[in-house]
């Protein structure tokens, strides 16, 4: 039987429902602008297969949140260097204007209408033949949806992505590490409702296998999915975890969540109100600057994280305990930002064994030395945060980002040299805030 709180549960995401639900005008003014922007790539690409794909291709896209994914399919006898090479020389000569991305090979962005337009070389393989590059798949992926999503299921999907959105878990990118369209579709065809996939979710484990069509996962089949927290065996390719780009720390969120909003159901985990820093707080708060590269979005902001996961890594090594840690960019500046909950105030320095030679020598280094079991031990006062963010970054060095470069300086402090330029930092800040908060409250309720 239904608790009042899965009712309430039940009652708002059907009222989220009516807010991303594109009405009928809209959809034919998009599938017009997709077909339209289709058939302009057939006459490009004449001698590939042309096909739109995506949200719009599926039909669960969000409303007033459009894009096109566009895939251009070439015959599997060329290499992908030469496949490549055809695709952006087309482009170059039909003056299309695009910048290059990354996933796992190079991709076009364009416009068109104002619309962003993403243009994907892959191959056309038939089921069963070897993949050759990873977004060959795509087709297959597209085919399963259409034929296992039903119509009022693209609402519920429509639903759970703005519910991820909403707690910064929504995309496959390296700078995310979150949740991608397909896998969202694919959860609603497993549970058929957002309200059944949360109920689940808030029983899950780690790791937590999912996979699709009486398929089983075999034994030693484990090993390849290793240090994954979430399995989800790809319906057309059973060698692929969906979920494989998920990092542990955007799991525990979405679980987190999905306990959460079932114990305290709310419009706020669809639509956030931004959460206040105290005053006391900004003292705590660590703003590292660092001049952004002129990279393509997916290389630097994957840099950006690379950076932020080393620092925060290091700082927990040293006995810090962060209650905040997130990055972006803004403008021309990159921003990493860490919020201290816990400071030790001493540092424990692990000396040798009793029988080692060098016993003398630690113990005449050292101050307050403590013979403990085995081994010798001292300790030493903790170094203050910011030194300890300045002495790490300054041997920390990436492709696009040197470490030697950045500037620090607490909140409070930031905020009086930036004056009015903070609000947009400030903004992410709070942002960020109000996501953790809100997890806490209302498991505690």
């Amino acid at each position: 039987m239904e608790s009042s709180k899965e009712k309430k549960a039940r009652i708002l995401i059907e009222k989220i429902k009516e807010k991303v639900k594109p009405g009928e005008e809209e959809k034919k003014r998009v599938y017009g602008i997709g077909k339209k922007i289709e058939e302009k790539f057939k006459r490009i690409f004449k001698e590939q297969y042309v096909k739109l794909l995506g949200s719009v291709g599926k039909g669960t896209f969000l409303k007033g949140d459009v894009d096109f994914d566009i895939f251009i399919f070439y015959k599997p006898d060329i290499s992908r260097k030469e496949m490549e090479r055809q695709f952006f020389k087309r482009l170059k000569e039909e003056r299309i204007s695009y910048t290059i991305a990354y996933a796992d090979h190079p991709y076009a962005k364009t416009k068109y209408l104002g619309y962003d337009v993403d243009l994907v070389p892959a191959y056309k393989i038939k089921k069963g033949q070897r993949i050759l590059s990873p977004v060959d798949r795509s087709l297959f992926h597209y085919e399963y949806i259409e034929k296992n999503l039903k119509e009022e299921e693209k609402d519920e999907v429509r639903v759970l992505k703005l519910f991820l959105k909403n707690f910064n878990i929504y995309g496959s990118e390296i700078y995310v590490k979150g949740f991608s369209g397909y896998l969202c579709e694919l959860l609603i065809i497993k549970y058929h409702s957002l309200i059944n996939l949360l109920k689940s979710a808030r029983t899950w484990r780690y790791p937590h296998i999912i996979t699709f069509d009486s398929y089983k996962l075999k034994k030693g089949e484990m090993k390849k999915f290793e240090n994954q927290p979430l399995i989800v065996i790809d319906p057309v390719d059973k060698n692929r975890n969906v979920a494989s780009a998920l990092s542990v720390e955007n799991y525990a969120r979405f679980v987190s969540i999905a306990k959460a909003f079932l114990n305290s159901p709310s419009l706020r985990f669809f639509k956030l109100q931004k959460a206040k820093i105290e005053k006391k707080q900004e003292e705590n708060i660590y703003i590292i600057e660092l001049p952004s590269p002129d990279k393509v979005k997916d290389i630097k902001l994957g840099q950006l994280k690379r950076m932020e996961r080393a620092l925060t890594n290091h700082l927990y090594s040293k006995g810090f305990l962060m209650n905040l840690n997130l990055s972006f960019e803004k403008g021309k500046t990159s921003y990493i930002v860490v919020s201290i909950y816990f400071k030790p105030s001493k540092r424990i320095i692990r000396g040798p064994m009793a029988w080692l030679n060098n016993v003398e020598r630690f113990v005449k280094e050292h101050k307050d030395v403590i013979l403990y079991k085995e081994r010798f031990y001292a300790s030493k006062s903790a170094e203050k945060v910011e030194k300890e963010i300045k002495d790490f970054l300054k041997g920390y060095k990436l492709k696009d980002y040197d470490g030697k470069k950045a500037k620090i300086s607490s909140l409070k402090s930031w905020k009086k040299k930036k004056k009015g330029k903070a609000k947009e930092v400030i903004e992410e800040i709070e942002k960020e805030f109000a996501r953790l908060r809100l997890i806490t409250k209302s498991l505690a309720k």
